[in-house]
């Protein structure tokens, strides 16, 4: 996004601050401030649901993330659902109105939230966007750079133990 669209103001929000790449200008979610500039953003991109009381300014554009894939059943292809709000699946059906496009990984998963969220809109299926470093790197060069950065053998593929990971 800061290559693409230098002249882009980009504003985060966190429960805390996070060191993130950039200028972004950083809110605390459910602040003031938060609620500020999501009133006067053009784009709202989010991978969980925002506030059902939020109403989405004429002329917005709003992205939904998600996050991972869909593993286990979601909302409509719920049976039972357990949770604190009783109307759970209709306050899902009614936030989910709002979204102008949803990203999806697969085709698979394309699938599966069209059913389940119940969603007829515009699906992006281009991947996570926090996978795009390992789609878009995937080349000679930038392998060997990352197992180098890594500590991992050059000479070797498949299942590894991350140095920093291991115990």
């Amino acid at each position: 996004m800061l290559k693409n669209n230098p002249e882009y103001k980009f504003v985060w929000s966190f429960n805390e601050k996070k060191d993130i790449p950039g200028n972004a200008t950083q809110v605390i979610r459910f602040s003031l401030r938060y609620f500020y500039y999501l009133a006067k953003s053009k784009y709202w991109v989010s991978n969980s649901r925002l506030p059902r009381y939020l109403d989405k300014p004429a002329g917005n554009i709003y992205l939904q993330t998600w996050h991972g894939t869909p593993l286990k059943h979601l909302v409509f292809d719920m049976d039972d659902v357990h949770s604190a709000d009783p109307n759970y699946k209709q306050h899902f059906y009614d936030q989910s109105r709002r979204w102008d496009y949803l990203s999806s990984p697969n085709q698979y998963s394309s699938e599966i939230f069209k059913r389940a969220f119940k969603y007829d809109g515009k699906m992006l299926e281009f991947g996570y966007p926090r996978n795009d470093i390992l789609y878009k790197r995937d080349t000679e060069k930038e392998i060997r750079a990352l197992k180098e950065k890594m500590g991992l053998p050059l000479d070797k593929k498949g299942n590894f133990v991350c140095p920093y990971l291991a115990g």
